[in-house]
């Protein structure tokens, strides 16, 4: 089941969708507390590992644009379905991130995915295109 592949809040067993959804919005407040980011309407965020886009979503509402990633074609298809008009979403072999040029992001996220990455030469390809200076 994608939407309870990886849950941090709440319990793997229950399986109501709304509750899933909300908190997509509570890991992005907690995130956003944890490292002093106010976002802004002009913001561009990399999402790295987006799944079904429950944090996307939460993400969506605060920045200008969202480029969300993931390596799963079904978790891309459940998470383009919430129509959202600021993100562009990326099927990527978990190596890169084509598609989005270095510097171009205000923040860049992967909540709950450096355990599937590939290698640790992959994160640091990561880091390298994610801590550019606009």
């Amino acid at each position: 089941n994608p939407y309870w592949y990886v849950s941090s809040y709440g319990s793997y067993g229950e399986r109501d969708l709304e509750e899933f959804g909300a908190a997509g919005g509570r890991i992005w407040r907690d995130l956003r507390e944890a490292i002093g980011y106010a976002p802004r309407r002009e913001d561009v965020v990399v999402e790295i590992g987006c799944g079904v886009g429950r944090l996307t979503r939460a993400i969506a509402a605060d920045v200008g644009h969202v480029h969300a990633f993931d390596i799963s074609e079904g978790m891309l298809a459940v998470a383009q379905r919430a129509g959202l008009p600021n993100a562009t979403f990326h099927r990527g072999e978990g190596d890169s991130l084509a598609g989005v040029d270095n510097g171009m992001a205000d923040l860049a996220i992967a909540y709950c995915v450096f355990q599937h990455l590939p290698s640790q030469a992959v994160l640091n390809r990561y880091l390298d295109a994610t801590t550019s200076t606009r």
